[in-house]
């Protein structure tokens, strides 16, 4: 017989098994790779595609629905998520640490921005030796406002600048606009 306080240890290594069930097999994309691009099943909208947190707090789920166990509560407003699936109205989601889970549409925007993988200087222009504007730590989200094949123009803390794609997650390795 299991004592309580075993099944109580025991409930969060069959959360993560639950919580890894529902997470597809993404390995991480390689430079060059393309990835099938499909309409999501519910919004017709493509997936996957990146959307960022409309609000402050947003509850990450195992499941699509509420009743579902809360994996992460996001406090991160404007941070991208990748939506590579749909269900009602729940997008699954993965994040730019990897965690995947469940999140409600109406706690997405379609507002665009990218999470810095390493500390960047922001270039004044579309090059590398452009004089620098300024340097964002690794972890800060900033806002897309342009991309091009090697860069992309960057908005964070009223600085704005140029940054290599190399150094962002939020966007796919073809994407332009």
């Amino acid at each position: 017989m299991m004592t309580s306080a075993l099944r109580f240890l025991l409930l969060p290594v069959v959360l993560t098994a639950m919580a890894s069930s529902f997470a597809p097999p993404l390995a991480a994309q390689q430079e060059g790779e393309r990835v099938e691009i499909r309409p999501g099943r519910v919004s017709g909208r493509p997936t996957p595609r990146f959307e960022s947190l409309r609000n402050p707090d947003t509850n990450l789920r195992v499941g699509p629905g509420e009743s579902y166990k809360i994996l992460w509560v996001y406090h991160r407003r404007g941070m991208p998520v990748e939506v590579y699936d749909e269900y009602d109205v729940w997008r699954r989601v993965r994040a730019p640490d990897g965690e995947t889970g469940w999140l409600h549409h109406t706690q997405l925007s379609l507002a665009r921005t990218a999470f810095l993988l390493k500390e960047t200087e922001l270039r004044a222009a579309p090059d590398s030796v452009s004089q620098a504007t300024a340097r964002l730590e690794a972890g800060v989200t900033a806002t897309l406002v342009e991309c091009r094949a090697d860069l992309c123009l960057l908005e964070a803390a009223g600085l704005q600048g140029w940054a290599p794609r190399s150094a962002l997650w939020g966007l796919r390795p073809e994407e332009v606009f």
